[in-house]
């Protein structure tokens, strides 16, 4: 059984669907006008359809239990400021051709989130939070003139197009934690955390006009940058067997890669990378390092720590000076295809059988 109800309130249409609860009648929902904000509460799945004036500044959503049951037009919201969301259990959102003067907040306790947003645009920020896993979408005509916060708990999927004019700040909980940045995602700078656990981070034909920062935590962890533009990029892991890789994309400040102990690989393909610097540096493990048809417009310092490591420059550029170095272990460096260093060039490659150009 379901409810379909219509309240005014002033200038402001309401029109709710509420979910009838298995085995006990219809469920029910709670509407309040409280000066320029209006409080929803439901004690069963809600869809809503909310038209406001300028007089309504707020949206305030409560539940225990699904928040939206997946309707066409789940939930819209029409001349409304701001949007505060908030569940006890799950909640599952769309938002829809979504204008806001100002922003969203959606957050739950012991639940997870699930929401997506298309052709919305916000003046300001959108806040997600969960200490249970999140799932965000944001397609690439959804614009965020404000920040991106997400802070979510284990096993977080995020899939993210939207233009965000300021920055992001994603701090993910332990678990596999799969981050993509899709054509068409913007950012001026990007801080993203995760716990323990094997993450995924990609960036495809993505513009980050100042730092991206990632600290992932131990665990086997991927981070692929294709076709995208980047300033500064500080990639840190804990232990693990972690790999990177960059094709076709410029990273025009510093490059960093702290990979941590485990066997990890770092791949440059046709990249322009560390226009001020390039650092590499591993753990114990056995460390793979390939740049082919590169440049490197600052010093590049290579630090593969203990293991057998192998680092191979192929037909690339090193503008400034090299510097190689490696623990116990047998390391081999290899130049091929007319690999070019305009600097010095230092090797310290410690004990082992080891081999230089």
């Amino acid at each position: 059984m379901s409810v379909v109800g219509r309240v005014l309130l002033g200038c402001l249409s309401l029109t709710f669907w509420i979910a009838g609860a298995a085995q006990a009648g219809s469920g029910s929902a709670t509407v309040k006008r409280v000066g320029n904000a209006l409080k929803i509460e439901a004690d069963s799945a809600i869809s809503l359809d909310v038209i406001g004036d300028s007089t309504l500044g707020h949206v305030v959503v409560t539940g225990n239990n699904t928040l939206l049951n997946g309707q066409s037009s789940p939930l819209t919201f029409d001349g409304i400021d701001s949007i505060g969301l908030s569940a006890k259990f799950s909640a599952l959102v769309e938002f829809d051709d979504l204008q806001l003067r100002k922003g969203i907040s959606v957050q739950a306790k012991d639940a997870p989130l699930d929401l997506d947003f298309n052709d919305c645009k916000l003046s300001q920020s959108l806040s997600v939070s969960s200490n249970a896993g999140i799932t965000l979408g944001c397609d690439s005509n959804t614009v965020l003139e404000g920040s991106l916060s997400v802070k979510g708990g284990p096993s977080n999927v995020l899939h993210i197009s939207c233009v965000v004019a300021k920055s992001m700040t994603l701090a993910l909980g332990d678990g596999g934690n799969d981050v993509q940045f899709e054509s068409g995602a913007d950012a001026t700078s990007l801080s993203l955390t995760t716990g323990d656990g094997n993450d995924t981070v990609s960036f495809d034909a993505m513009i980050v006009t100042k730092s991206v920062k990632l600290d992932l935590g131990a665990g086997s962890n991927q981070v692929d940058v294709d076709q995208s533009s980047l300033t500064d990029l500080g990639v840190k892991t804990g232990a693990g067997h972690d790999s990177f890789s960059a094709e076709f994309s410029t990273i025009s400040g510093k490059l960093s890669l702290a990979l941590g102990n485990g066997d990890n690989s770092a791949t440059l393909d046709n990249v322009f990378a560390g226009g001020k610097s390039l650092t590499v540096s591993g753990g114990s493990g056995n460390d793979t390092f390939d740049c082919t048809t590169c440049i490197a417009g600052g010093n590049a310092s290579l630090k593969l720590g203990s293991g057998s490591n192998h680092t191979t420059l192929s037909g690339s550029v090193m503008d400034a000076n090299l510097s190689v170095s490696g623990g116990s272990g047998d390391d081999v460096v290899e130049f091929a295809d007319g690999t070019l260093v305009d600097g010095k060039t230092h090797f310290s490659l410690g004990g082992g059988n080891n081999t230089t150009p």
